[in-house]
């Protein structure tokens, strides 16, 4: 074959006719060669796809309890957060959990505010009771 003859191939995902090089090569155990019938591209895409398919499938097998209300409950039902290292990690809250502390602890601080709104408008009350019997 003629180094300066281009060979080129059809991939069977995309239907493009690209060079070879552009296609990996495989080499069978009983001494056959070629290249694959997907070009580089489709199968990088075809290779993500099954690992995401395969990381959300995992995730929805695997469980863990939740230290609130003791539920074993599947991954997807706790928040994702990434850790100082970078790697993801899951709350140890399930989700129903997590919204119901947030509920109280906002009620608290509501409440924590309104207290102090009133501390502020009693102070002020005797802060002008006190200057109009000074005054007066």
């Amino acid at each position: 074959m003629n180094k300066n003859t281009t060979v080129e191939k059809q991939c069977i995902d995309c239907k493009q006719i690209l060079p070879l090089s552009k296609f990996r090569r495989y080499k069978h155990k009983s001494g056959d060669s070629g290249y694959r019938g997907s070009c580089r591209k489709c199968e990088s895409k075809a290779e993500l796809l099954r690992y995401h398919q395969k990381e959300t499938q995992s995730n929805i097998e695997k469980k863990m309890e939740c230290i609130t209300c003791k539920q074993i409950l599947p991954l997807p039902k706790f928040r994702r957060y990434k850790n100082r290292s970078g790697s993801i990690s899951y709350r140890r809250y399930c989700r129903k959990c997590e919204r119901e502390q947030s509920r109280e602890r906002y009620q608290l601080q509501i409440a924590q505010s309104n207290i102090e709104k009133k501390l502020q408008d009693d102070d002020t009350f005797r802060f002008m009771d006190m200057y109009r019997k000074v005054k007066g």
